[in-house]
């Protein structure tokens, strides 16, 4: 190693910058091509770009690795397959991916080096400092040492809480609808309309002809088998039901989630599926969306009026909810510093501004449309408030005769996706009005909904 150390020193500055510029460039597409977001692509060149610039400039530094980072990687490893494995335990309808537990390591390690540069970018800061200071370098060490912390802390936590926020590992989905519910489906595939590949279930209505079909947008990183109930109720209504995976759930494409704005680009390709492939099956098409499967819907259904009626059940809020739990904990100087970071963060790693998902502004591109909105009063996941503002802010754009206002039903002692189980019958009947008001033509019919608490 040493002899390889003194070779590549011997190599012309230009000629290994010249390299380690086609190795990037290499890395990078490498990364664009495989990844399905710039976060993605951008983790996936992070670990051979820097391989390639510490092998051609500091060759010494693979032996100032220091052994504490071994242990910490081994550790981490241990960790990482301890919790898919304990979560495979728990929930036997999602197993753990085993191809998930080196690509979460290889994530790891990508973050772990990120953060290495911020901190040698903020030790070659204060260093630049304190010599135009006329210190020298002089400061007290443990002053030094208390600023480069609250730096590092600083300028890595935004970027820390962002990615892991719209990273999550994958579980394979392996429940068998005819096993658990005696429903006969069919696996399908399709494109999302920006062309990520989509899985999903094809249930179809077993004792009739239907010309309806719903879209069932589940919560994210949960088994499908979650939402067969919500299944078994349409299907009973009269429905059809295509039940996908959103991007970087189940088999679906990628590892990223944006809390609906980019999901709702997967609902806008299981409408597309439909219409070309089984046409005389969703001649009505109609959207349910689940927690974070509701937001999906909404976005979908404010692009396309294709999508004739929608229900959200116990949404969720976007990227910027997750984020305020978490800056909520911070002072209140600090807080909106944080919160904004985040996001900007959070956005570029989308590569989708993420501040823009207004889900009240998507309500009101709904005004002439029905839309139902189911929330549990004991839901601590997606806080009744949240139901309120939404219909409140629906609302307030029907104000013209053709409008239609957006109903919502409030169920006690629900919580989160809890209301079809405590009111299977009135949600059916609900959910069945609000559908039928579309396939008749009768806007009346809605106000045989109770939006009451029931």
């Amino acid at each position: 190693m040493e002899n390889v150390r003194k070779e590549i020193s011997t190599v012309p500055v230009a000629i290994r910058a010249g390299v380690f510029a086609a190795a990037a460039a290499g890395s990078l597409a490498w990364g664009a091509v495989i990844g399905t977001s710039p976060s993605e692509a951008f983790h996936l060149a992070v670990v051979p770009v820097l391989a390639c610039w510490a092998l051609l400039f500091r060759p010494s530094l693979f032996r100032q690795i220091a052994p504490r980072h071994l242990v910490y990687f081994t550790v981490l490893a241990v960790a990482v397959g301890g919790y898919l494995l304990s979560f495979a335990r728990l929930t036997s309808q999602a197993p753990v991916s085993w191809t998930e537990i080196p690509l979460a390591l290889y994530f790891l390690l990508a973050l772990h080096l990120v953060v290495y540069l911020i901190d040698r970018a903020v030790v070659a800061l204060l260093k630049l400092v304190a010599r135009e200071a006329g210190s020298r370098g002089r400061l007290v060490p443990a002053g030094l040492a208390a600023v480069r912390i609250v730096l590092v802390a600083a300028l890595s936590a935004p970027y820390l809480t962002a990615t892991f926020l719209v990273h999550w590992v994958k579980f394979a989905d392996v429940t068998d609808p005819r096993e658990l519910a005696g429903m006969e489906y069919e696996p399908v595939r399709f494109d999302s309309s920006d062309a990520l590949s989509i899985t999903g279930w094809w249930i179809p209505r077993r004792k009739a002809a239907s010309d309806s079909t719903v879209i069932l947008v589940g919560g994210r990183c949960q088994s499908k088998a979650n939402f067969l109930v919500h299944a078994q109720v349409l299907g009973e209504a009269g429905y059809h039901v295509l039940m996908p995976d959103l991007r970087g759930s189940g088999r679906s494409q990628g590892h990223t989630r944006s809390f609906g704005s980019l999901e709702g680009r997967d609902v806008l390709g299981a409408l597309r599926y439909l219409k070309a492939v089984r046409p005389s099956q969703s001649r009505h098409v109609f959207v349910m969306g689940i927690g974070e499967g509701a937001t999906a819907a909404l976005a979908a259904a404010s692009r396309d009026k294709r999508i004739e009626a929608v229900v959200l059940d116990s949404p969720c809020g976007g990227a910027d909810a997750a984020v305020d739990q978490l800056a909520g904990l911070l002072p209140g100087p600090l807080d909106g510093a944080f919160r904004r970071a985040s996001l900007a963060v959070a956005s570029a790693a989308l590569g989708c501004d993420v501040t823009s998902f207004d889900a009240g502004d998507m309500m009101a591109r709904l005004h002439d449309r029905p839309v139902l909105i189911i929330q549990g009063l004991d839901d601590t996941v997606s806080p009744p408030g949240r139901a309120e503002e939404l219909c409140r802010r629906g609302k307030a754009f029907t104000d013209s005769p053709a409008g239609l206002k957006p109903i919502l039903w409030r169920v006690p002692l629900a919580g989160y996706a809890q209301s079809v189980l405590l009111t299977r019958f009135h949600y059916g009947r609900n959910v069945r009005t609000l559908f039928e008001s579309v396939r008749r033509d009768s806007p009346e019919l809605l106000r045989l909904i109770d939006p009451e608490e029931f």
